[in-house]
């Protein structure tokens, strides 16, 4: 199969894209940096066009064009993590469903049917593959389920490793365009944080799996873990202090249980 006239026959603008979502639908996005930023905001651009539209997503890191939304738009905003957008939710601008992480993916099946999904993934292989390198999250599993699946394609999305690849023939829409990566500032934890991670470094023996999340705590944690043997990850988040531990040899994987050998996580 030529997958290349396929690409063609689906490469649209973001505008054309969206304009594919009814009304009346659940539309959701990968986490974070993974959330592709050109279809969001061309779905934004329709917020007088539509009606009864719900956006969900978890951990708003880049300061999209939701924040030109009002109540009375046809888009409905619902924050899982609110970071830059906390303020919209206290004043009752956008919703906020408090979900388990490792629930979410189950939501879209038991009790919250999936629409459209947005996923901002690597150009294609010559195998007809989109990777999502910068997570597979809740998105994939919605992905599998949903009417449509929409992907924003950016040379800046790195190919990784994993279950968190979407093929040609499950795409509905494709959209190019280059999205720069947020970074996340490195920050060294203060003197009262190293002395909670050593704390909880104490508890955490040689061999043990760890997951490590966002915020000074767990970078004081990861410092604090430097002096320990055989350390596994197995964590929703690939964070910095990670790659760190990793290269100085205190993570190594081989007394994992099960995925031995790999750091596993769903998103960076």
């Amino acid at each position: 199969m030529d997958f290349r006239e396929e690409y063609k026959r689906k490469l649209m603008s973001a505008d054309e894209a969206v304009k594919m979502i009814p009304d009346h639908s659940l539309v959701s996005s990968n986490v974070a940096v993974g959330c592709p930023t050109a279809l969001v905001n061309a779905l934004m651009r329709r917020k007088d066009e539509v009606e009864n539209i719900e956006f969900f997503y978890v951990v708003d890191v880049y300061n999209s064009d939701i924040k030109y939304l009002d109540a009375n738009s046809g888009i409905k905003v619902d924050l899982g993590y609110p970071i830059i957008h906390r303020r919209e939710v206290q004043e009752g601008k956008f919703c906020h469903t408090p979900v388990r992480f490792g629930d979410a993916a189950r939501a879209w099946k038991d009790y919250r049917p999936i629409g459209t999904t947005f996923h901002l993934v690597t150009p294609m292989d010559k195998h007809g593959y989109f990777c999502m390198g910068l997570g597979a999250d809740y998105n994939l599993p919605a992905a599998r389920l949903a009417d449509k699946v929409m992907v924003q394609v950016s040379s800046t999305v790195p190919r990784t490793f994993g279950e968190n690849y979407v093929h040609i023939s499950q795409v509905d829409a494709i959209v190019e365009e280059e999205q720069p990566l947020l970074c996340l500032p490195e920050i060294p934890p203060n003197n009262n944080e190293l002395l909670i991670g050593g704390y909880i470094a104490e508890m955490v023996p040689d061999e043990a799996t760890i997951q490590l999340g966002i915020g000074g705590i767990p970078n004081a944690v990861a410092v604090c873990l430097e002096n320990k043997k055989d350390l596994g990850v197995h964590s929703e988040m690939a964070c910095d202090n990670m790659r760190v531990l990793w290269e100085k040899g205190v993570i190594t994987n081989r007394k994992k249980n099960i995925d031995r050998f790999k750091m596993v996580g769903c998103f960076a």
